[in-house]
């Protein structure tokens, strides 16, 4: 079993981070940068009242949704591309694997960030529930990987998609109560929680030490959990066939 992944995801990862030095700016700015320019405006704005429990949880759920909209979902829309498609076909490549290992390297690039977050939420005062963060991070992994995966599928064109997939991102991040605790919304937070990326915020709340809202967190664990069995059968749908816009007019 262990073959089998190692063959068809772990080499994707070992490209990637071998690579990664080549796209490090790219990483910096979308991933690191973008988000923190944003968790700055909304520090001042707040004039440091807001809890330190919704700076950490808001500012690594806005670098892991630009990890991997931004940037994982901007890697897979780039796929279209003809040339990918006659590379992978030649090499006998499954497209979903290259994709779902280039998941887990994302993956793997967030576990810093959440370390980082553990060990601040430690220093000021929070007591985080290690074992239900590692579950939390293994849901939420599968979840946007296959989300990213569905994004970066729904237009052919990979020069469409890139400006969509930014378009995307910034709706996200507007829809969603990042640096808000579910508490501290009231019963408007029925509203957001058909949001996925809400349900997402909420557990790490309730993870962190946080308190719990009105919606149940083993029902946002369960929503979840729905959303990315849905995923997984429309992107495998979606690659099964594949065939770029340009291969079609070919």
């Amino acid at each position: 079993m262990w073959d089998k992944i190692k063959d068809k995801y772990w080499t994707t990862v070992i490209i990637n981070l071998k690579t990664l030095r080549f796209n490090f700016m790219n990483y910096f700015m979308l991933v690191f940068l973008f988000p923190f320019s944003y968790f700055v405006i909304y520090m001042l704005g707040s004039k440091g009242k807001t809890p330190a429990i919704n700076y950490i949880v808001g500012m690594f759920l806005t670098m892991l949704l630009s990890m991997f909209i931004n940037m994982f979902a901007t890697l897979v829309s780039s796929a279209n591309r003809v040339e990918l498609f006659e590379m992978f076909k030649t090499y006998q490549v499954d497209t979903l694997d290259v994709f779902r290992g280039e998941g887990i390297f994302h993956m793997i690039l967030s576990l810093f960030l959440l370390i980082v977050g553990v060990v601040i939420a430690v220093f000021n005062g929070f007591r985080p529930d290690i074992l239900k963060l590692c579950f939390l991070q293994m849901l939420f992994f599968a979840f946007l990987t296959e989300l990213g995966i569905f994004i970066g599928g729904l237009l052919r064109d990979p020069n469409m998609a890139q400006a969509f997939i930014n378009c995307f991102y910034m709706l996200v991040v507007i829809l969603t109560p990042v640096y808000q605790s579910p508490d501290s919304l009231g019963k408007i937070q029925y509203i957001y929680s058909i949001n996925p990326i809400a349900h997402i915020g909420w557990l790490y709340y309730w993870s962190f030490g946080g308190k719990k809202g009105y919606v149940e967190p083993a029902a946002g664990i369960v929503y979840l959990l729905l959303l990315t069995l849905i995923l997984i059968w429309f992107n495998n749908k979606r690659w099964s066939k594949a065939v770029s816009r340009e291969k079609i007019g070919i």
